[in-house]
């Protein structure tokens, strides 16, 4: 039976350490973050930048990352120890974004492999709390001469529960991405693989209002339930299916967009102690070939085959820009339809 976490309770014990505030969010300039790491992207074409913040209010089996950093428990040996490997500037709660920002983009700038399609991925943790702080940072690097990107790893609860949370954002959408991260297709194994009561909709719902506002979202996300039993790959409803439909709702072609290799990729590398809180919660084999395989056959069989799975092309990343040119042609397929919507709204109000 799994013992259901309260989101909203842990949240506000996390965004007081975090935050300084039991708010869901916080619009200061500021960030609380435990790691920064330079990272290669998929195809070694440019550097990336990583950066944990601390804090989440979910605790799902795969994850990587402490229950101290996630709880931001910040007189814990393991998170002092970490701080340690940051810049000064870097190690107390609510670190100035705009340093963190001069800082980030001049490490980028700087790098030898550095080229348009690079940038800073914010992931942790949760950052979406941290409004004011990534709002700062997007400035930052909007303002710059360097098309360098900021990318926001998410599971998009802020988004799915407040409309008005992507209003800060406006005018940045050249600048801010964002990865929504897809738990679970269903309410029971959303709670079994996360531990919370509520929020299986909410990587959905985040996914559709980022697209009508115009930031390129790339659906991902570590899908748990994909591995629940090898039977129920094949079975009519399944969790493959269920993630088709389910994107399939918000744009017919926003299937092709998934990060296919992020579905399955919580297992690769798991320590001995993530693998049997995995198997512990359901998981039935914890390599990522055969959900791989079913997943691109099935999205492939409803004629919206995955891009990112086609490397045909000798160029390198290819497959990334035209993900980012299809999503940029179902955004303005969404705010089209938008538009013609508000127009037959204001004609029966005449």
């Amino acid at each position: 039976m799994v013992n259901l976490i309260d989101r909203t309770k842990l949240a506000r014990v996390v965004n007081t350490r975090t935050l300084g505030t039991t708010d869901p969010y916080s619009d200061e300039a500021a960030m609380s973050i435990i790691k920064i790491r330079d990272v290669a992207n998929a195809n070694d074409v440019a550097l990336d930048i990583s950066v944990d913040v601390l804090g989440c209010d979910i605790r799902c089996d795969h994850c990587f990352v402490s229950n101290a950093s996630l709880a931001a428990d910040y007189s814990h040996p393991s998170i002092q120890s970490k701080l340690k490997k940051l810049p000064k500037a870097f190690r107390q709660a609510r670190s100035s974004a705009t340093e963190l920002a001069a800082y980030l983009h001049t490490k980028l700038a700087k790098s030898a492999k550095q080229h348009e399609g690079s940038g800073v991925s914010f992931s942790g943790g949760e950052p979406l709390p941290y409004r004011g702080g990534i709002k700062a940072i997007a400035e930052y690097f909007q303002t710059q001469p360097e098309p360098f990107y900021v990318n926001v790893e998410t599971h998009g609860e802020l988004i799915a529960l407040d409309e008005t949370y992507l209003d800060a954002f406006e005018g940045l959408q050249d600048t801010l991405r964002f990865y929504v991260s897809i738990k679970a297709t269903d309410d029971k194994n959303f709670a079994r693989f996360t531990g919370a009561k509520q929020g299986r909709d909410d990587a959905f719902i985040a996914l559709e209002r980022l697209l009508k506002r115009g930031f390129l979202a790339t659906p991902g996300g570590v899908v748990l339930d994909c591995f629940e039993a090898p039977e129920n790959l094949n079975a009519e409803d399944n969790a493959i299916t269920r993630l088709h439909t389910r994107l399939s709702e918000i744009h017919p072609d926003l299937p092709r967009a998934i990060a296919y290799h992020s579905v399955t990729k919580g297992q690769v590398q798991a320590p001995q102690e993530q693998e049997a809180r995995m198997r512990k919660s359901g998981y039935w084999d914890l390599r990522p070939k055969p959900v791989q395989q079913a997943l691109l056959a099935h999205f492939a069989a409803r004629g919206t085959p995955v891009i990112m799975a086609d490397n045909t092309t000798k160029v390198k990343g290819a497959e990334y820009q035209r993900t980012a040119t299809l999503l940029k042609d179902i955004i303005a397929d969404l705010q089209q339809k938008g538009r013609k919507k508000t127009r037959t709204r204001e004609r029966a109000l005449v």
